[in-house]
């Protein structure tokens, strides 16, 4: 139900699209790219954008529970109630009506679980969008589900589970992040514990949705093709009247702590059914709400994504590439970050990458990012890595942006953190900080966050002959017990 590199660029973008307007912005008038935000009397809150261009309409929902609200005990009931919100009935319609009707209009309805939120998205043909803002109000607020559907469900997460267990980058990505933030909820994984989703009763997950599906916990927003004023109405006729219970600030949330950087280099080493070794590096970096968060979208770029990474420059070495692919991704998540590189390569090659990579991530607070950094006669034949990512960073944006769902979710994803926030209104706009970046910062960022600081390295080898005939014999015995 995710797309990582969709997932990946919502920060970027919510940037891109929100701080070039503020939050407190509103333009009216009809057609292309009107819009308005307003908090309804229960404190939703709600960002509409009219868009001409394609006739159909997005609209995205989020809510602020993920896995940092879970604890040992309830790790796993947000992605329950994912698949509940998302598959099952409500309290007045069955599945089979519902299917019926969503397929009768056009309808996609899909939804996300995150550290810090769930999302969902809906998108139909415009003519249908009343029908979208009662379907999405009828399948948040008014859950209903059987036992006998809950059994089914938890089959496919634990399907999901093992094809996460299964998956070298995925399992990679959970290690490092545990290893990160020790004794932090972001240690533990997005999908949650199978013993606890085992457990897990009708009671129990039903206790926990209403403790956090309130309006005042809740954003939407809404990008496509109808009247900012007929919206308006509807939104407010159909969404206004659930009851807010208590305020978001009251909800009765886990303590949760800013993460703190690790004091020791953290290692880790697995084995898989896989044919060559990953390795995945980890580092502290700044969250969502950091000012250095927007420095460590460049770095992301420059390191790790492109033409031409960063990263592949240490990995040349006796005139062969000893890697097989590096790549890079940036957490900005609300308690803090994390930043993390992955590479393969073949197992021979293993000692030599680590050794290189190391090595090269120590200097980087010395490197040279931009031709501005080098003599005038040497800027022909040097790359600009700076202005490479920045001018990355805006063409992804804007293809990103163009889609109506994209910009719906970001603009819901933006607005759940900060809707109380007045920095939120009056924040430079993304692009304009972006290019007062120079060589510099980003010096300083490296240095501060990767040169020389403690990190946590997850390896996973291929397995030995021995463990690979062994797993075949086990799986044998479950086929013919």
């Amino acid at each position: 139900m995710k797309n990582k590199n969709r997932i990946q660029w919502l920060s970027v973008i919510s940037f891109l699209l929100f701080t070039g307007i503020g939050i407190g912005a509103s333009r009216e008038e009809q057609g292309r790219n009107a819009e308005k935000y307003l908090v309804l009397e229960n404190e939703m809150a709600v960002f509409l954008q009219a868009r001409d261009n394609i006739p159909l309409v997005n609209i995205a929902f989020a809510v602020n529970v993920g896995s940092k609200d879970e604890n040992p005990g309830t790790s796993g009931l947000v992605h329950i109630l994912e698949h509940v919100l998302l598959l099952g009935e409500t309290g007045s319609h069955s599945m089979e009506d519902l299917y019926k009707e969503m397929r009768g209009r056009g309808v996609r309805f899909n939804a996300h679980t995150g550290h810090d939120m769930m999302t969902f998205e809906l998108t139909l043909p415009s003519q249908y969008w009343e029908y979208g803002l009662t379907l999405l109000k009828e399948k948040i607020f008014n859950l209903k589900f059987s036992k006998e559907f809950l059994e089914k469900e938890k089959k496919i997460i634990f399907e999901e589970i093992s094809q996460h267990e299964d998956d070298p980058i995925r399992m990679g990505t959970y290690l490092a992040l545990q290893g990160l933030f020790p004794n932090h909820p972001y240690s533990r994984p997005i999908f949650g514990e199978k013993q606890v989703i085992e457990k897990a009763g009708v009671d129990e997950i039903m206790n926990f949705y209403r403790e956090y599906f309130l309006p005042s916990n809740c954003t939407l927003a809404v990008v496509g093709d109808f009247q900012i004023g007929d919206m308006e109405k509807k939104t407010r006729e159909i969404f206004g009247p659930i009851e807010s219970k208590i305020k978001a600030k009251d909800i009765r949330r886990p303590v949760i702590r800013e993460m703190e950087r690790i004091k020791k280099n953290v290692t880790v080493e697995r084995q898989m059914d896989i044919e060559q070794t990953y390795l995945v590096v980890g580092f502290f970096a700044p969250g969502s709400n950091d000012d250095d968060k927007i420095i460590f979208d460049l770095i992301d770029d420059i390191f790790g994504r492109g033409i031409n990474p960063l990263l592949r420059r240490p990995f040349f070495v006796n005139n062969r590439v000893i890697i097989n692919s590096v790549s890079t991704r940036y957490f900005p998540l609300q308690y803090g970050g994390a930043f993390l590189i992955y590479i393969s390569m073949d197992p021979r090659d293993l000692k030599r990458a680590r050794y290189e990579l190391i090595k090269f991530l120590g200097n980087t607070g010395s490197l040279n990012y931009s031709i501005q950094d080098y003599p005038p006669d040497a800027r022909m034949v040097v790359m600009d890595y700076l202005e490479t990512a920045r001018s990355h960073i805006k063409y992804s944006g804007e293809q990103f942006k163009e889609h109506g769902m994209n910009a719906a979710l970001s603009f819901a994803a933006y607005i759940l953190p900060r809707k109380d926030k007045e920095n939120a209104k009056s924040q430079e706009p993304y692009l304009d900080r972006i290019e007062k970046i120079k060589s510099p910062g980003i010096r300083d960022a490296a240095s501060k966050y990767l040169s020389g600081e403690k990190y946590v390295m997850i390896t996973i080898n291929p397995q030995s002959p021995g463990n690979k005939a062994n797993k075949k014999n086990e799986e044998k015995e479950k086929e013919n017990p």
